[in-house]
């Protein structure tokens, strides 16, 4: 008969306890050998992922000083105790590390942890000139100012002669609400700030080049006159094209002499194409063969068609702008020319908001030379020219209130400080 043990774990398990060679045998589920076995298996899969992280710990404390693995093999592990539950598992130390195992290794140093301050990166090396790419352009078209789109409606182009003879209304200039051609003296000093900071302001620049007159002005320095070697005058115009850049081409200063002579405008013209430049014959003397020398030269070219301030005065400058528009409209394009005086900026600042109300369009030079020369504008498609600009009625423009427009300067009207009351005068030498 069972004793009082016996008893109580048949109440308990519902099962006997069954004696094996005088030794106590479990039975159930935990009596069972496939149990016992799934039991010490995950007891070693967590024994070892214990180890292998305290193994990384150390590691990463003592970088590249690898030690020796921990043994893969599980630890022994009890046998059941008679109470029924799992042993504790026993753990076996970890084997002492040889001295050439602990060295570090030679293939790096130890690596510094982050500092509390940013390392300071240095400036990428500066682009030089093999590294920038090329443009094949020539300069006209490199150095052009992107004109507004003028299919169907009247473009004037406005240039400004003589700047940086007199830097007092340089400022003004650069205020005015449309795209101004600038045409820089070309013996001016000090003018790369200023040609810098008016093409970041939508201007295009020209470079004026002194040449010599009918009458007695002195037209400056270096300046271009009949008689001269042509290797004298290519020496003298390259002085005046060397000491600026980002100039899209040239127009005479003066020149109503010089321009009429074949020979010494073949020589211009030739330098001129060479360097990709396009020229303006500011038409001083009826006599000028300056537009037909630079179409025979191959470059694109064009002629002004008015001068705004032959006579220095505000109703005087508005008839010549009111002619301006009215040659726009008549032609498609128009050309005129001033210069740097007051009274000439503030006929332009009036007259340029009024004229794009009614639908004038303000371009740089480039354009409507390109137009007139038949090459596509500048900055557009590559592809065929476009066609030419056909005229509009002279009916659809709204005149300025201003006197009656005087006639245009005739042909043989000049720049040259003799006739012109409104030029500035060259300083001497």
């Amino acid at each position: 008969m069972p004793g009082p043990k016996s008893q109580r774990h048949v109440a308990r398990h519902g099962i006997r306890p069954r004696r094996r060679g005088g030794r106590r045998v479990r039975t159930g589920l935990l009596g069972r050998p496939g149990v016992r076995r799934a039991i010490v298996g995950v007891w070693a899969v967590v024994v070892a992922a214990a180890v292998g992280f305290l193994s990384m710990r150390a590691f990463d404390e003592h970088r590249f000083v690898p030690r020796q693995p921990a043994p893969a093999s599980p630890a022994p592990i009890a046998a059941p105790a008679a109470t029924g539950r799992p042993a504790a598992v026993a753990t076996a130390p970890a084997p002492a590390l040889p001295p050439a195992a602990r060295a570090p290794l030679g293939i790096a140093s130890p690596v510094e942890g982050p500092r509390e301050s940013a390392a300071v990166i240095p400036p990428p090396p500066p682009v030089t000139a093999e590294d920038a790419p090329y443009d094949g352009r020539p300069a006209w078209q490199r150095y052009a100012i992107t004109a507004p789109a003028f299919d169907r409606k009247p473009a004037i182009a406005i240039v400004i002669d003589d700047v940086g003879v007199a830097k007092g209304e340089l400022d003004a200039l650069l205020a005015l609400e449309a795209p101004v051609t600038l045409s820089v003296m070309g013996y001016a000093d000090r003018m790369d700030g200023f040609e810098r900071k008016a093409r970041s302001a939508g201007h295009e620049l020209m470079l004026h080049v002194p040449m010599e007159p009918t009458g007695k002005a002195d037209p400056g320095p270096h300046a271009l006159t009949v008689g001269l070697a042509p290797a004298e005058i290519l020496k003298r115009l390259r002085w005046h094209l060397d000491r600026h850049d980002g100039y899209v081409g040239v127009n005479n200063h003066m020149g109503s002499r010089f321009t009429a002579d074949a020979a010494g405008m073949a020589v211009v013209t030739a330098e001129l194409k060479e360097r990709g430049l396009l020229f303006l014959d500011s038409r001083t003397s009826a006599d000028s063969v300056g537009e037909a020398e630079a179409k025979a030269a191959g470059i694109p070219t064009a002629a002004r068609d008015v001068f705004l301030d032959n006579e220095i005065g505000a109703n005087a400058i508005e008839a010549q702008l009111v002619l301006t528009e009215r040659r726009a409209r008549e032609s498609g394009t128009a050309i005129a020319i001033g210069h740097p005086h007051a009274l000439t900026i503030e006929a332009l600042a009036r007259f340029i908001p009024q004229a794009k109300a009614r639908g004038v369009v303000f371009v740089p030079l480039s354009a409507v030379v390109a137009r007139r020369s038949g090459l596509p504008l500048p900055g557009s498609a590559r592809g065929a020219a476009p066609a030419p600009q056909p005229p509009r009625p002279a009916a659809a423009a709204t005149p300025l209130p201003s006197p009656k427009p005087k006639p245009t300067p005739a042909a043989g009207s000049t720049d040259d400080g003799a006739t012109r009351s409104g030029s500035l005068p060259p300083p001497r030498g």
